[in-house]
């Protein structure tokens, strides 16, 4: 491969400084059929390099795309690498995503070669990966069955002995969204962009008192950019180790044993956290032991030992916003949730919430070097020097996005404070009309739901409706109870929300569903947001036929049956 220039950019240059400075300090820490298995730098680097140097046998054009699809584990992190250290450019994939997207951004981003390892649904998703395609499988069981194995490959390959060095405008990555409606789009960033991006995160990040020692979970899905870049990328910049979870069964306890320092969770993390603990302490109960000093630290010392956040600095959410009254139920155990907010085309770069300036239910000030302001209607708008170079093959959709003066439109409505704190009020596209012709947004009604420790899912739909209806999946511990007494607490809640609502907005109908919404079946993203489309497509009929019923908690298994 051509030495195109002789300084070393992100993540190339840190990788090349922690083989030749920390050789021997550990880095990744995988759990393998229950025993802890450990990679040092000097192992993480040969394998990288050995990896690279068959890659590099392909005979590929420098700058094609290489795919990755799996969950998270040590060896994602090592294909990221070796494709970068090859001169490719690397296409993450969700682990969850469906076949249907799979095919397209094989195809579209005209993938060479894909590396395969954990998943749960690989019969169904091998079905999208062409034949001609070279898979590259991880070292793990149940993996898709293909010709070229990671251990075969590190044996027969000698560790590529050169250093790549790109431009700073040949292409690092193509981060793939979700595809909350519509195909998926690739944003693309370049080695120049990544670098300059990553040590603006550098310089801000350094404010924050970090540690000496410093320990990260990786378990969130490295196919979305917040965790290729809060956890992958920001790691290769500190003496950080990362600990990854084995599987759903296990990481309770991987995440304990790996004890990290700065913890993030999406909301759905955050309510079953909620959601065990007051199935072993009751609300009333741990109301009434909050209130003893000494019972109280005890308590909140062993609740955040049983969760693996003892010795966590910092918590944060996203994705999704979390309600007040969770936010605040966390503070009453000692455990400040701080929210951010940031896209995939913007580096998940653009606001945040810090011990120094912090306000509940907002998403925080505007970060180092990042410009915001507000459309005329209220879209948020978003400049900095971390956006994405465009999307891949797309220069319409790019354009869309990216207005003349620089700024990304965001398609999130948001309300921006005296103080500069930012408050996202729903999707631009997510309000719909009901049948008076009333436009109604959904997102800050549902979030006076979330907090309802008996509802795991909600979604408010109305389109053509009279009024608006909330779909509502009950979490497992309420279906286990009374269902007079689940009825009758559901009515007070929704009482109290339609007292803060103005009439056209009532809620007159909760369904409660019987299907739990996933990525599997399609009514979640791979990053667990809702596909509003395709909820009201499956319910819309069942809502209309009911709008006559009195009854104002409705069961789907009731009238299906």
């Amino acid at each position: 491969m051509d030495q195109t220039s002789q300084q070393p950019l992100f993540p190339l240059a840190q990788l090349y400084a922690h083989e030749a400075n920390n050789p021997e300090r550990i880095y990744l820490r995988q759990p393998i059929d229950g025993k802890l298995r450990t990679f040092t730098w000097r192992q993480v680097m040969d394998q990288t390099r050995r990896m690279a140097s068959f890659l590099q046998t392909l005979k590929l054009r420098q700058g094609d795309r290489i795919a990755i699809l799996s969950k998270d584990c040590a060896h994602w992190f090592i294909a990221d690498f070796a494709i970068a250290l090859a001169g490719y450019v690397s296409v993450p994939l969700y682990y969850n995503q469906n076949k249907q997207d799979i095919q397209y951004i094989l195809k579209h981003a005209d993938v060479k070669a894909i590396f395969v390892g954990k998943l749960d649904n690989w019969e169904e998703q091998q079905e999208a990966i062409p034949d001609h395609l070279v898979c590259i499988a991880f070292p793990y069981k149940n993996v898709m069955p293909v010709k070229h194995q990671w251990y075969d490959i590190l044996t027969n390959h000698q560790p590529l002995t050169q250093n790549y060095f790109p431009k700073p405008d040949d292409i690092f990555t193509i981060i793939y969204s979700s595809g909350t409606t519509g195909a998926p789009k690739g944003a693309v960033y370049t080695f120049g962009k990544a670098d300059t991006a990553m040590k603006i995160w550098l310089q801000d990040t350094v404010k924050w008192q970090i540690p000496d020692k410093r320990s990260l979970f990786c378990y969130l899905p490295l196919a979305h950019c917040f965790e290729r870049i809060a956890i992958e990328f920001w790691s290769l910049f500190f003496e950080t180790t990362v600990s990854f979870a084995e599987s759903i069964e296990t990481f309770p306890d991987n995440l304990r044993e790996a004890a990290p320092t700065f913890f993030v969770g999406v909301p759905r993390i955050w309510q079953v956290f909620q959601a065990g603990i007051l199935k072993k302490v009751p609300q009333k109960k741990l109301t009434l032991l909050l209130k003893i000093p000494l019972i109280s630290w005890l308590l909140k010392r062993k609740i955040k030992q049983q969760l693996g956040l003892a010795d966590t600095i910092l918590c944060a959410s996203g994705s999704a916003p979390l309600s007040v009254a969770i936010l605040t139920w966390y503070e009453k155990l000692g455990i400040c949730i701080y929210e951010g907010y940031g896209q995939t085309e913007n580096f998940i770069y653009a606001t945040i919430n810090m011990p120094s300036h912090k306000k509940l239910g907002s998403v925080g000030l505007a970060r180092d070097n990042v410009e915001l302001k507000l459309s005329d209607t209220n879209e948020l708008l978003i400049r900095s020097p971390c956006l994405m170079d465009g999307y891949f093959q797309n220069e319409k959709a790019t354009h869309e996005v990216i207005d003349d003066e620089g700024y990304l439109h965001s398609g999130d409505r948001a309300e921006i404070d005296s103080e500069g704190y930012v408050f996202i009020t729903g999707r631009l596209n997510d309000q719909f009309k009901t049948a008076k012709g009333v436009f109604i947004a959904p997102a800050p009604i549902e979030l006076e739901f979330i907090h309802n420790p008996d509802m795991e899912q909600c979604c408010l739909i109305g389109t053509d409706l009279k009024q608006p209806a909330l779909l509502a999946k009950l979490s497992a511990t309420a279906e286990k109870k009374d269902k007079d007494a689940i009825c009758s607490d559901i009515i007070v809640g929704l009482k109290k929300v339609n007292a803060t609502l103005s009439k056209p907005e009532h809620i007159t109908k909760v369904y409660i569903v019987a299907e739990t919404w996933t990525p599997e079946n399609e009514l979640l993203t791979p990053t667990l947001k809702i596909r509003r489309n395709k909820l009201h497509a499956k319910y819309h009929a069942a809502l209309l036929a009911l709008e006559n019923d009195d009854r104002q908690v409705v069961w789907e298994k009731d009238t299906t049956s």
